[in-house]
């Protein structure tokens, strides 16, 4: 039984990884913004905001 699991095991970690996205379409995501030392909590939530729309764009196009 422990042969069988340990076959197992190898076989899956063996196995072909899935295709990765065509290297000759590279996706073109916005540089993301940084925040500046010393920012206040709306600096933050602004921060958090255009950084969460940037993540959206760039997982909605191909």
């Amino acid at each position: 039984m422990r042969i069988l699991l340990l076959c197992l095991f190898l076989g899956g970690c063996a196995a072909a990884e899935p295709p990765a996205a065509p290297a000759h379409l590279p996706r073109h995501c916005d540089t993301l913004p940084t925040l500046k030392p010393g920012a206040t909590r709306a600096d933050m939530l602004e921060h958090i905001r255009v950084t969460a729309d940037l993540y959206a764009r760039c997982a909605a196009t191909p």
